[in-house]
């Protein structure tokens, strides 16, 4: 399995063990538990797409911290995923509700605190957790849940969006294609590019990963104060989203870009 680009030498990177997690995976492929929500992908998905490609951002089904003694859990793919209890989906689901009644009343600031409350939302249940420098193929059966990924240094990761040398890149919410909501670009329903929106991601084999943009940039003609748009951005940082600054910027919106991640410049981002 490739990501499809040769990543370049990762200087100053800052590299960790990690482990698939199977359970989740399994749970996702299954459909076991979903009387919450299933986010992305009505059908079950397949271990093609529950795979880990290089170059892919990874998150943790639920907040853990690092440790020397056992691996970080990760999965790379969204197929399948479901909010993890009934409550969690019921909130879930207002939060989608008041995005929809924001963007009917075309209200822009009530648009930014919507998205920032469903992004709290999905986040909450996921983090962040670095990006992908090893393949994990779930098709193997004698492998090792083992697998390498890094949180820090140079690293070239693919990109959805047009990405430009400067811009912060965050790892962020897809957009659920089954719901009526805002997009920030991209292809699909109500393709109107929106800062506040979510962002559309598109893979091999109808995959989907979380989205590696850049951080909306204020808008040129908008009703949203500085500080108001100040306080929508900072919400990435506290979702733990960033993943770090983009060094070469891809021309076209897709392909790849190279990042130094946030660690590696010591938050001065």
């Amino acid at each position: 399995m490739s990501s499809g680009s040769q990543p370049l030498h990762r200087a100053g990177a800052i590299d960790n063990n990690a482990r698939f997690a199977t359970e989740t995976a399994a749970s996702h492929a299954s459909g076991d538990g979903r009387k919450g929500s299933t986010l992305y992908g009505t059908s079950n998905p397949t271990d093609t797409q529950l795979s880990v490609l290089v170059g892919e951002p990874l998150y943790t089904p639920k907040r853990m911290r690092y440790s020397d003694e056992r691996p970080v859990s990760v999965l790379s793919s969204l197929n399948g995923f479901y909010m993890p209890n009934s409550a969690a989906s019921d909130k879930f689901k207002d939060r989608i509700a008041a995005c929809v009644v924001a963007d009917n009343a075309k209200d822009q600031q009530g648009q930014l605190k919507t998205y920032s409350a469903l992004r709290d939302e999905f986040f909450s249940v996921i983090s962040f957790a670095g990006v992908s420098i090893d393949v994990y193929d779930r098709t193997e059966t004698l492998q090792s849940d083992r697998f390498a990924m890094t949180h820090g240094g140079l690293i070239t990761l693919q990109c959805d969006a047009v990405c430009k040398v400067g811009d912060i890149i965050i790892a962020d919410m897809p957009h659920i294609r089954n719901q009526d909501l805002k997009m920030n670009g991209g292809d699909g329903p109500r393709n109107l590019p929106t800062p506040h929106g979510l962002p559309y991601v598109s893979r091999t084999g109808n995959k989907l990963t979380l989205a590696v943009v850049p951080m909306p940039s204020f808008p040129a003609s908008s009703s949203v104060t500085p500080n108001q748009w100040r306080i929508f951005r900072s919400g990435f940082f506290a979702r733990g989203q960033v993943i770090g600054r983009c060094t070469k910027e891809n021309s076209r919106g897709k392909g790849t870009i190279d990042v130094v991640m946030g660690t590696f410049v010591g938050g001065s981002i």
